[in-house]
């Protein structure tokens, strides 16, 4: 009979429930694995610029554009300053640039406050990065009350 429905039963249904879990179970075990390596990487570079280039080689971008080389250069002088840095959006433009500041004040001193409205970068990454604050709240929002609060660089992502 042609308009007769077929009945999905449970049976039938979990086996590709129990398909697509372990199939997210398996990315989230391959993405903490390429986090655990790549962390392993950055903790061992000898100096700023080879955290960049492991950066860019995890990300599969370069580290340009909006003036990041410009800041790269800055950061990467003979004075290294303590900085206090506050960042709107956490790992921005794809380069991961939360990390490049985590790497740059565990070598050189201060902290940083990395601000977005997403979670996922502090779930992903907050145990990694000892020397950033994360903050889950709008930017605009946090930067409204944050009265007092001195830092010496800003740096916002797109």
């Amino acid at each position: 009979m042609p308009n007769e429905k077929k009945r999905i039963t449970f049976k039938k249904l979990f086996p590709a429930f129990l398909k697509a879990r372990l199939k997210v179970l398996f990315e989230k075990v391959t993405i903490y694995q390429n986090l655990r390596e790549l962390f392993r990487k950055v903790d061992n570079a000898n100096s700023l610029r080879d955290v960049v280039s492991i950066l860019e080689d995890f990300s599969k971008r370069p580290s340009g554009p909006l003036g990041f080389n410009f800041l790269i250069d800055l950061l990467d002088s003979e004075y290294y300053p303590k900085l206090r840095i506050l960042e709107f959006g956490s790992l921005g433009e794809g380069f991961l640039s939360t990390i490049f500041f985590d790497q740059y004040v565990e070598r050189f001193g201060s902290f940083v406050t990395s601000v977005d409205i997403d979670i996922y970068p502090k779930k992903t990454f907050g145990a990694h990065l000892k020397s950033t604050r994360f903050v889950v709240q709008d930017d605009i929002l946090f930067a409204s009350k944050a009265t007092g609060l001195i830092y010496d660089l800003v740096y916002l992502t797109l």
